[in-house]
């Protein structure tokens, strides 16, 4: 059962899993918040630092893809949905993106912290 969910620990050494559990919760709602208010452009750019930091900590990118297909599907959706409201490609991708990064931070806090 554990195996097929997205949100699970990975024992690992590096930072994110020695950092504190509350202090990672802190990060990752500040991260959501300013992510949510950002700018279209602002958004591309933030989006990048989970990115980052996934890479840091060597996350295993192909399970993570292949378990995460759902969200995938769902930021497609939420992308079609604006552009055919809005006309507007960026914008529309921005929201599909922060989206995205949102989900990858939460994998992050999730993929560090032991559920103890």
């Amino acid at each position: 059962m554990a195996e097929t969910m997205i949100f699970h620990y990975r024992n690992d050494d590096n930072i994110l899993t020695r950092m504190n559990p509350n202090a990672k919760l802190v990060a990752l709602l500040s991260y959501s918040a300013i992510i949510s208010a950002a700018e279209q452009y602002e958004v591309f750019a933030l989006a990048v630092m989970p990115v980052i930091v996934a890479m840091m900590i060597h996350l295993p990118w192909r399970r993570y893809l292949r378990e995460s297909s759902f969200f995938i599907v769902l930021a497609a959706i939420m992308w079609l949905s604006a552009y055919c409201h809005s006309s507007d490609f960026i914008s529309s991708a921005a929201s599909a993106v922060a989206f995205l990064a949102m989900v990858l931070a939460s994998v992050l806090l999730t993929d560090t912290t032991m559920p103890d």
